[in-house]
């Protein structure tokens, strides 16, 4: 559900970028899936590119997708 607000408030506002970073954070957060986040933080970079904390969940996410394919290699 949350998901889907910040995704209505950037209909009313596609230039919000917190709304762009918050989606990134549920993305992190909740799914797992970084590389969605990071696309939500670039989009919200692009607007904001002073927004640090999107900069540092952007590093994050690049290092687990990192050690996420490490782990898939060593299982096979």
């Amino acid at each position: 559900p949350a998901l889907e607000k910040y995704k209505e408030i950037l209909k009313l506002d596609p230039h919000y970028a917190k709304a762009y970073y918050t989606i990134g954070v549920i993305y992190f957060s909740y799914y797992q899936d970084y590389k969605k986040a990071i696309k939500e933080w670039i989009k919200a970079l692009r607007i904001d590119p002073e927004m640090e904390e999107a900069r540092v969940y952007i590093a994050n996410a690049k290092i687990l997708l990192k050690e996420k394919g490490y782990a898939q290699k060593a299982r096979k």
